[in-house]
C-alpha cells in the first residue's frame, strides 16, 4: 500500500509500506473458538496469569478504530509489531460483501479500513460461518451460538471517516471528502487484535417468539443470560491471548439488544461484579485489563455511559444494604 507523505503534494511523493508478510502471518495465526470450547467456556473459573492491580475505564464518542488508532499511536514506536490492543467487531453470522457498498456497521467499517476481510475469508474464517449456518438450521431463536474468531495482528491502513487524529507522518486533518461512508486516506499501518463475535439477534428473537402479556421479563431475561455468556467468553478471550487494552463498545445494539442491558453487563463484567441471592460477586475480569476504553458513537453514547454507571451505582447500594 501507499500513503501520500504531503496531501497536497503530486502523487509520485509517496511513503511505501509493505504489509502483505504482516496479513499472511495474521491470517495463519486466527484461532476459531467453537461454541462448545474448552478455553472460553469455564470463564467464571479462569484467572488472568498477569493480573492489573487496577483498570481505568473510559467512554468516548469516537468511532472503534478512531479510539484504536489513537491507543496505537500512544502505545508504541513501531505500529507494525504485535499488539496488545484488542478491539471487539459486531460482526455477522453470514458471508457478506455489504462492506463494499458503503455500509456504515462497524464491523464492514472494520472490514474496508484493514485486513480483517483475509481473516474472514481464510480457510478459519470460512470455518467460523460453517459452523454458525449449521446452528442457524437447527436453532432458528436468533439467540445463535458462542462461536467467536480471534484474528492477530489485523492491519489497519485506511483512517475511519470520523478520524481527526493528527501525527507527524500525517499531518493533515481529514477532508470533506475523506470523511464519506467509504472511509479515509491511506495512513501508517498499525494492527490490532479483533475479536469477532455475532451478537444475540434480539430482534429476532422477539419476532420468531408469540410473547404473551405476562412473559415479556421470561424472554428478555433470555436474552440477556446469553449476551452475557457470550460477552464474558469474548473478554475471556482477550485475556487468554495476553490483550492489554481493549477497545469495546455498545455490542449488539443494532440487532436490538438494548444499550441499558450492553452496559449494565459490561459493568457486571469489568466493574462492579454483581450479588446473587445473598452472595457478593467480584467483577470477573476486574484485573484483567490495563485499560477499557468503550468507543460508542453517535446517540448511544449518553445512555450507554449512563447505563454502565447506573450499575456501578446500583452494586454498591446493593453491598452496603448487605453489609448493615
Amino acid at each position: 500500500m501507499t500513503q501520500l507523505s504531503d496531501a497536497q503534494g503530486p502523487p509520485s511523493a509517496a511513503i511505501v509500506h509493505d504489509i502483505a508478510s504482516s496479513i499472511v502471518l495474521s491470517q495463519q495465526r486466527t484461532v476459531l473458538y467453537p461454541h462448545y470450547c474448552p478455553q472460553l467456556g469455564p470463564w467464571k473459573d479462569a484467572r488472568p496469569s498477569s493480573p492489573f492491580l487496577s483498570m481505568r475505564v473510559e467512554f468516548s464518542r469516537k468511532s472503534t478504530l478512531n479510539v484504536a488508532r489513537q491507543l496505537a499511536l500512544l502505545h508504541s514506536s513501531d505500529l507494525l509489531q504485535s499488539s496488545q490492543i484488542g478491539l471487539l467487531s459486531s460482526a455477522s453470522d453470514k458471508r457478506n460483501s455489504s462492506y463494499l457498498i458503503g455500509s456504515s456497521e462497524q464491523e464492514d467499517v472494520i472490514k474496508r479500513s484493514s485486513s480483517l476481510v483475509a481473516n474472514l475469508t481464510g480457510p478459519v474464517g470460512q470455518a467460523f460461518y460453517d459452523v454458525h449456518r449449521s446452528f442457524r438450521k437447527e436453532d432458528r431463536s436468533g439467540l445463535h451460538d458462542h462461536a467467536m474468531l480471534y484474528s492477530p495482528g489485523v492491519v489497519v491502513f485506511r483512517k475511519d471517516c470520523d478520524d481527526d487524529t493528527l501525527s507527524e507522518s500525517d499531518p493533515s486533518p481529514p477532508s470533506r471528502k475523506e470523511r464519506d461512508l467509504i472511509g479515509g486516506a491511506f495512513i501508517p499501518p498499525y494492527t490490532v487484535n479483533v475479536v469477532s463475535a455475532v451478537p444475540v439477534n434480539a430482534a429476532m428473537v422477539r419476532s420468531n417468539h408469540r410473547i404473551e402479556p405476562g412473559e415479556e421479563s421470561f424472554f428478555e431475561d433470555g436474552i440477556r443470560a446469553s449476551m452475557k455468556e457470550r460477552m464474558a467468553r469474548v473478554l475471556r478471550a482477550f485475556e487468554l491471548n495476553g490483550d492489554k487494552v481493549l477497545v469495546l463498545g455498545a455490542f449488539g445494539c443494532s440487532f436490538e439488544n438494548q444499550v441499558e442491558t450492553v452496559a449494565s453487563i459490561w459493568a457486571e463484567l469489568l466493574d462492579c461484579g454483581e450479588t446473587v441471592g445473598d452472595a457478593r460477586q467480584v467483577a470477573r475480569f476486574k484485573y484483567s485489563f490495563e485499560k477499557v476504553v468503550f468507543a460508542v458513537p453517535g446517540k448511544l453514547y449518553e445512555p450507554f455511559k449512563k447505563a454502565y454507571e447506573m450499575r456501578i451505582l446500583e452494586e454498591q447500594l446493593t453491598s452496603a444494604t448487605l453489609e448493615n
